[in-house]
């Protein structure tokens, strides 16, 4: 039997929509949205790897001069370090380009998971490079805007991370080179592989850089056409790590809005409270920055368990390199089974009671008494 559906009905519902065809129906399917890919792809190009590759190698030949078994001097390495940053750096427009995009990407996307098709083709060339494009062109919020200018601030600062590190795997393949006398053209090879192949560190880094600025901006624009009070669910991919399939794989969270609210542990009136809202909602700008996976950390007298704001929340990256997202669900209409499904609530209505009761109740049942204890 085929179930009718409103037209209204969130993601996956619709059978035969262009987003269900392009995500599969169950956390851990392969289900990555292939113009959020093409996304991150124009993202990486645009960091122009190869471009410097090609500078860099004329910049060595011309400037460096290394000399095989001499050890490099302070002037040679400085030089290589202003090189490679004032490069890297002019990248930041960048950045801030393909992080507007991700955002707003996220806002097309939700907004057609509740609208009928047919939908015109998304330009990733024609949408708003700069803040203000964006604010003016979707009448964003304050509250939207601000999100986006805090995605570009830390994309900045993994932009300036990962030239740091950039710039000290070119320093050790140089130095490498000179002292075991491997010549010109084993440099200009290593380097090759460094800045060309995925296995290695810096195209690595600089892939890591793209992919979760993107993901982190188009869920970010994603949230931002959630009302507050309502859900969404976590998607994964099928090599989600422990982490993303504790947290987000198949979990639902109540969306809150924290605007004029004080989410800082130092400063809640009752940090119980605060740490239960960390822990069963989500809201436009939760990150998880300063925190980690890891359940220990090293002190001068050893391992010692890491405090509550130390550890990783559900938020979305919930790390570098991500690639989960948030689907919007109704409690009402659907549910989540044993498997982690959504599925339609008049496909079993003693299923969706049990999962109701079990998952969304407690949650309702506490979040404005939290709110208010915890801000």
């Amino acid at each position: 039997m085929t179930v009718q559906t409103p037209a209204t009905t969130p993601l996956l519902q619709r059978e035969g929509s262009w987003l269900a065809k392009s995500m599969k129906a169950n956390p851990g399917d392969t289900h990555h949205l292939p113009i959020l890919a093409e996304a991150e792809k124009r993202f990486y190009g645009a960091m122009g790897l190869e471009e410097f590759y090609e500078k860099l190698i004329k910049f060595i030949d011309n400037k460096i001069e290394p000399v095989q078994g001499e050890p490099l001097s302070l002037d040679q390495l400085r030089k290589v370090d202003t090189f490679t940053r004032d490069y890297f750096i002019g990248k930041l427009p960048e950045v801030e380009t393909w992080i507007v995009r991700g955002f707003v990407l996220g806002k097309l996307l939700e907004t057609r998971e509740r609208t009928a098709p047919p939908h015109p083709k998304i330009d990733l060339d024609k949408l708003p490079a700069k803040v203000r494009e964006a604010a003016k062109e979707y009448k964003l919020t304050l509250r939207e805007t601000r999100a986006i200018e805090w995605a570009e601030s830390y994309g900045a600062k993994n932009l300036s991370n990962a030239t740091n590190d950039t710039i000290n795997r070119v320093q050790n393949v140089l130095f490498d080179n000179v002292k075991q006398h491997l010549g010109p053209r084993s440099l200009r090879k290593a380097l090759e592989a460094e800045f060309m192949e995925d296995e290695f560190e810096i195209n690595r880094n600089w892939r890591r850089v793209a992919n979760t600025e993107t993901n982190a901006a188009y869920n970010q624009g994603y949230l931002a056409q959630i009302p507050p009070g309502e859900w969404v669910m976590g998607f994964s991919n099928p090599d989600a790590c422990y982490h993303c399939k504790r947290l987000i794989d198949g979990k639902v969270y109540q969306v809150i809005d924290v605007a004029g609210k004080n989410m800082s542990y130092d400063d809640s009136k009752n940090p119980e409270a605060l740490q239960w809202l960390w822990e069963n909602t989500v809201w436009l700008g939760k990150d998880n920055f300063g925190r980690s996976g890891a359940e220990q950390k090293r002190t001068p007298t050893g391992l010692v368990d890491r405090e509550h704001h130390e550890k990783y929340m559900p938020t979305l990256p919930l790390h570098p390199h991500e690639h989960c997202r948030w689907v919007r669900i109704s409690p009402q209409t659907q549910y989540v089974n044993s498997k982690g499904e959504m599925r339609m609530r008049v496909m079993d209505e003693e299923a969706w009671k049990a999962w109701y009761s079990a998952s969304i109740k407690p949650i309702e049942g506490k979040l404005g008494m939290m709110l208010k204890e915890a801000t």
